[in-house]
């Protein structure tokens, strides 16, 4: 939707991007606020929740 409304725009190359991993790093050692238990759960919880088909960007 925001792709739509004009809010943020694809970045070059439009065509056949390169495909890349993206991992979720977390420092065992920092201590967290709720807050940053709240997004870390909820990310790891998306991520759990997601079939690998549909995490996966196909051009």
């Amino acid at each position: 939707r925001d792709v739509a409304d004009g809010m943020l725009w694809r970045l070059p190359p439009y065509e056949a991007p390169p495909a890349i991993d993206i991992f979720l790093l977390v420092n065992p050692d920092k201590v967290m606020n709720r807050a940053e238990k709240a997004l870390l759960s909820g990310l790891q919880t998306l991520i759990a929740d997601t079939p690998l088909e549909d995490r996966i960007y196909i051009g």
